[in-house]
């Protein structure tokens, strides 16, 4: 995993990030597509366009950045919350549990990922164990 410092983020990463704080995802988006061009294994950026994608419901394309960032940096917790979360918003919850289970694995307590958990369970018709979660 790229792991930067406050110091030493890229001025790309940091101009991508204020435009998706604002919204601006049509301006964020090239410059994280020639940002990767010019760094293709730096798994934030892989991030910050795969949830860019996903508002735009480029699933596939959201799916894939995030599965190559997760091949390249498997404990790179954010990428695999957003990849929960896209295969919730796919309706593929088996997938999503096995993606929280690991999470959760790390940080039993953590709300978001429990929460996360119950809606899968209950999207895959596992009412009962979804009740237990919450």
């Amino acid at each position: 995993m790229n792991a930067y410092t406050k110091e030493n983020i890229p001025e790309a990463l940091i101009q991508a990030a204020k435009y998706i704080s604002e919204e601006k995802l049509k301006k964020a988006e090239p410059i994280l597509r020639d940002y990767l061009k010019e760094y293709p294994m730096d798994v934030n950026a892989m991030k910050l366009l795969a949830d860019i994608g996903v508002k735009f419901r480029a699933y596939k394309d959201a799916g894939y950045l995030l599965t190559r960032a997760l091949d390249l940096s498997p404990d790179y917790d954010p990428a695999r919350l957003s990849y929960a979360n896209l295969l919730y918003k796919r309706q593929l919850p088996f997938e999503a549990l096995e993606q929280i289970n690991i999470l959760l694995e790390k940080d039993s307590k953590n709300n978001q990922y429990l929460t996360l958990k119950a809606v899968n369970l209950a999207l895959a018709n596992q009412h009962d164990q979804a009740l237990v979660v919450f």
